[in-house]
């Protein structure tokens, strides 16, 4: 009788409605217990939310007030961005090999939060599941954040023909079918994610991650940028001995793929640029061989090609001095590389570095456009290094390589019957998906901000995620409910008058926000910050009136 009072105590005041969990803690059973002794009594919990829900319903205009104050209200400054893509939508793609009552939109909206605010563990976010950081668990749709152990299920659960069709679905929005130049100059480049682990013997195969100079077990993923919009467009994951020249293929095949599910009017019409990773012979005479597509990629200095360049008539070369080079003694000249695997010559625009002592003398750029200009192709390929800083700004400022582990664990019983002692991993296609899924979250999450950045402009448009994080997002405020409109009131801080075009356009195209019963979106910046209990000289003259430099120890 107790576990009945604990539920009739709770449905009275209004409170939320102890977990099944948590009723066995108070009447000391387990879970299954308490879950069935309610059950016994009829005591069905929709029915008693809808009860509560009628026992509180007021007219519109009373149900005014603060609802939380959040340390992350800025959050709420994505939801147009959110609203207007394919992302909830798609979310319905999603499903799992066991039962759950979490909605798939719940579960992508905690993820894109997750990933956002640069978490880089799901148990992080037990430290937001109090109701004093109701914030969050709003902006996911439910009343509480999801725990860690669900969304950890969740995520290891995901059937993988639904994470491709998800992963397709979304990848595929960022593609603009009435943009002719859409996904047309992309750049195609890989990068080495570590797996720390002391489990012997290791899980994955070992390969070198840079930036800690020796090998580690680790996966590779392989990702695709569009160098006119500053965009990721898809991701693969790969093996760790999968380098780029054998990923290149399927890179190729995945844009196309992508471009098609956009309908776009010219899916093979392609343009690649990518770095020396993907260097090899039979791969080149594939991608002359193709009509529709244009490569651009840093050439190897192989003794046998470095003895052809030297060999180029010192008449071919003439002085270069691009914007921004440091060395000053650079020479180009437009001539042709024969290598091993490739049975055409390639057209190379060698560049000559004559600078005394320099490190790197030769800098050779292989392509197949026969039309463009030495000059222009390597301003071109210098564009890649967007892709490059896209890639650190994913890893550094949204904890881009904290991700799930790409394998499982075998675990057989022990004496109790429970899975307890590990013997042994596995590796296959089928734990690849959720490292996918939730490295895509991440990429797609790199997209909303610098989509963000984009909105305010000026000088924003080109700031770095976590630079539009720390001074947009990461922002306390207070959420109030005003008859059918939610307002988020940010407090004042340096800098917030450059989010007034962006507030402007919010509150007068008044978003719905689906996942809250429709309720409208308005954000507004206080005039003056909440946390000061006195006028700025009061607390001088109290606290630092008689304040003295600290003595020497």
């Amino acid at each position: 009788m107790r576990l009945i009072r604990h539920l009739v105590q709770a449905a009275v005041s209004n409170d939320e409605l102890p977990s099944d969990g948590e009723l066995g803690q108070l009447i000391g059973c387990s879970e299954r217990t308490a879950r069935q002794i309610r059950l016994e009594h009829g005591l069905n919990r929709h029915d008693l939310k809808r009860w509560m829900r009628q026992r509180c319903d007021k007219p519109q205009g009373q149900d005014e007030g603060i609802l939380c104050y959040t340390p992350f209200a800025g959050l709420w400054l994505l939801v147009p961005l959110i609203v207007q893509s394919i992302l909830l939508p798609a979310a319905d793609l999603l499903k799992w090999t066991t039962k759950t009552t979490v909605d798939a939109w719940q579960f992508v909206l905690t993820l894109l939060m997750w990933a956002i605010l640069g978490f880089r563990r799901f148990f992080h976010l037990e430290d937001f599941r109090h109701q004093a950081d109701l914030g969050l668990a709003l902006f996911s749709g439910r009343m509480k954040l999801l725990s860690d152990s669900t969304l950890w299920r969740l995520v290891h659960t995901v059937k993988p023909e639904s994470e491709v069709a998800f992963y397709r679905t979304t990848a595929a929005e960022t593609i603009n079918p009435g943009d002719p130049d859409s996904a047309k100059v992309v750049s195609l480049d890989d990068h080495v994610v570590p797996s720390f682990t002391k489990l012997s013997p290791p899980p994955l195969g070992k390969t070198r991650v840079p930036t800690r100079g020796r090998s580690y077990p680790a996966f590779r993923l392989a990702s695709i940028f569009d160098l006119l919009t500053g965009r990721f467009l898809g991701l693969l994951s790969r093996g760790p001995h999968q380098r780029l020249s054998q990923v290149l293929p399927d890179l190729i095949a995945e844009v196309r793929r992508l471009k098609a599910l956009a309908a776009h009017p010219t899916p093979n019409q392609l343009r690649i640029i990518y770095d020396r990773g993907g260097y090899r012979g039979d791969l080149f005479e594939k991608l002359m061989e193709d009509p529709d597509l244009t490569f651009l990629t840093m050439a190897c200095a192989y003794a046998k090609s470095v003895r052809q360049w030297e060999a180029i008539p010192e008449k071919a070369f003439v002085p270069y001095t691009p914007a921004g080079e440091k060395h000053r003694d650079l020479k180009i000249a437009d001539s042709t590389t024969t290598i091993r695997g490739c049975r055409y010559p390639i057209r190379s625009i060698v560049i000559r570095d004559d600078t005394p002592e320099t490190k790197q003398r030769w800098r050779v750029l292989f392509t197949n456009d026969e039309k463009s200009a030495p000059a222009a192709l390597d301003q071109e390929y210098r564009t890649r290094q967007h892709h490059e800083d896209a890639i650190g700004e994913v890893k550094h400022g949204l904890s881009g390589d904290c991700l799930p582990k790409a394998y499982w664990l075998l675990r057989e019983p022990n004496e109790q019957g429970e899975r307890r002692r590990t013997i042994g991993t596995k590796t296959s296609e089928e734990t690849t998906p959720e490292t996918h899924l939730v490295a895509w979250v991440k990429h797609r999450s790199y997209d909303l901000v610098k989509d963000l950045g984009a909105a305010l402009g000026n000088r924003y448009a080109k700031m770095q995620v976590g630079t539009l994080v720390r001074k947009f997002i990461a922002r306390p405020g207070v959420l109030r409910l005003r008859g059918r409109e939610l307002w988020v009131t940010l407090e004042p801080f340096v800098e917030h008058h450059a989010l007034a075009p962006w507030l402007e356009h919010i509150n007068t195209q008044r978003y719905t926000i689906p996942w809250l019963d429709n309720l409208v979106l308005r954000v507004e910046i206080a005039q003056e910050p909440s946390g000061h209990a006195a006028l700025p000289a009061r607390i001088r003259r109290l606290i630092f009136a008689n304040s003295a430099q600290p003595a020497p120890t």
